[in-house]
């Protein structure tokens, strides 16, 4: 019997993109989803209490300042509400899996657990426009695997990196055994122009030494791009 899989979803004023699609998935795949929404706006914390999700509230927006306190405290709920050896699912609200994982996703938790791996990496495209991904020098993700779900051990200490961005959406330590998957996410936080020039203005407000990332990838968003057409 695969183990269970929760869900969970760090947003802040999502109501107007992706984040219904993302949903959707999680509720095929997850037997329960989390929430915190980072002091929306708009009606996404309406959105995910329409879906089932548990939601919580933050009443004061943390993402520019400390996403490391945010991480913590979603991590916190999900593990409060799931079991010992569930895999707990992360995807942000701008990510979709490809159709194929809403069946292969349990089979690949299936084949890590009988091989003693507690991690699911996946493959990451970052759409440029509905039916392109980016793939060049500079851009090019899906040459990484992101791992986006990771087996709970209630008996382990977890950590998050103590700093401002970048905290990554999954504990760093303990590290991880993964099992590298096939199944790929299509990112589409770049898909429109308006969406690209949002990215790039906050690297510069929270990144500005390029403390993660290079300036070339940065810098490299407005850059002539080299783009693949998806084929599922």
């Amino acid at each position: 019997m695969t183990s269970k899989i929760t869900g969970m979803m760090l947003v802040r004023n999502e109501a107007a993109r992706w984040l219904e699609s993302v949903l959707e998935q999680m509720a095929h795949l997850c037997e329960r989803i989390v929430v915190l929404d980072d002091a929306s706006t708009d009606e996404t914390p309406e959105i995910c209490d329409k879906y089932g999700a548990i939601v919580h509230l933050s009443e004061k927006s943390l993402f520019e300042t400390d996403q490391s306190a945010l991480w913590e405290r979603l991590w916190k709920h999900t593990t409060e509400v799931s079991d010992g050896g569930d895999w707990i699912l992360s995807l942000a609200a701008d990510e979709t899996l490809e159709e194929r994982a809403l069946s292969d996703l349990p089979k690949m938790i299936s084949l890590a657990e009988k091989n003693e791996l507690n991690g699911l990496g996946l493959w990451l495209y970052d759409m440029w426009d509905e039916h392109h991904y980016r793939d060049d020098l500079h851009w090019s993700t899906k040459r990484g695997v992101w791992v986006v779900a990771r087996r709970y051990d209630p008996k382990v200490d977890y950590a998050w990196r103590k700093q401002q961005s970048h905290v990554g959406r999954l504990p760093y330590k303990p590290p991880m055994r993964v099992l590298v998957t096939p199944l790929r996410i299509q990112h589409w936080g770049y898909s429109r122009p308006e969406y690209r020039q949002y990215k790039y203005e906050r690297q510069k407000r929270t990144n500005p030494g390029y403390l993660w990332g290079s300036k070339e990838h940065y810098e490299g968003i407005f850059g002539e791009p080299n783009l693949l057409k998806w084929e599922e």
